[in-house]
């Protein structure tokens, strides 16, 4: 049952949170596809969004290195939590999935490295200026927002914001109590190659293109 699954995966979790604060989970490099990733996340997100009033988008940048060598799985793990997390707390407006990349032209160091950003916007309930400073850290909330009570424990963040300090990189927040929040994940990948695959694009635009998204998604509704 659904339930049942919600406890196992939450026991999971914070196993999972302890392995990392105990130094015992490895961060491993390989070359991916920064579009299929992409990609990937979005046939998920839609699939998880198709009974809500909540539009999907995805924003690529237009310096988008496709291959890229970094940890693909963690990656893929702390973006869907955010998804996830924006999912929950959105009940209606939309949810945007972006990405860009940018170089180092000036720094002869990191010649070969490409800083990939990643974020997921959200016109959800948003966070309470006091809980930003600790979101990323464990938890127990029970906020009340238009009279519906909206429950976590913070392991779900603590674990993302964990695999980003394990790949170097930077996770951070910002949001408007009441008007959505924004994640962001920051990470320098070596360059595997310089070309963007435009197919990749194609196929994630099909998917979850604006002009898609007004005949797929249900409109806006008001409570």
């Amino acid at each position: 049952c659904d339930i049942g699954n919600e406890i196992i995966n939450k026991v999971d979790d914070i196993i999972l949170l302890a392995k990392i604060e105990a130094g015992k989970v490895d961060s491993i490099k390989a070359p991916y596809s920064v579009t299929t990733l992409i990609y990937e996340l979005s046939e998920e997100a839609v699939k998880k969004v198709k009974d809500k009033s909540v539009k999907f988008f995805v924003e690529i940048g237009e310096d988008i290195v496709d291959k890229v060598i970094g940890d693909a799985d963690k990656i893929k793990n702390i973006m869907t939590r955010l998804l996830d997390n924006a999912i929950k707390y959105t009940r209606e407006g939309s949810i945007t999935l972006s990405v860009d990349c940018y170089r180092y032209p000036e720094d002869k160091r990191l010649e070969d490295m490409v800083n990939v950003i990643f974020s997921v916007s959200d016109t959800g309930i948003g966070i309470q200026e006091d809980r930003i400073d600790t979101i990323f850290e464990v938890y127990n909330i029970a906020d009340n927002v238009k009279n519906s009570i909206h429950s976590g424990n913070g392991v779900s963040l603590a674990i993302a914001k964990g695999y980003a300090s394990l790949m170097e990189g930077e996770l951070e927040v910002e949001s408007v109590y009441g008007a959505g929040a924004t994640f962001t994940l920051s990470l320098n990948q070596k360059s595997a190659d310089k070309l963007t695959s435009n197919l990749g694009i194609q196929k994630i635009e099909g998917t979850v293109s604006k002009e898609a998204a007004e005949k797929l998604w249900l409109p806006e509704v008001n409570a």
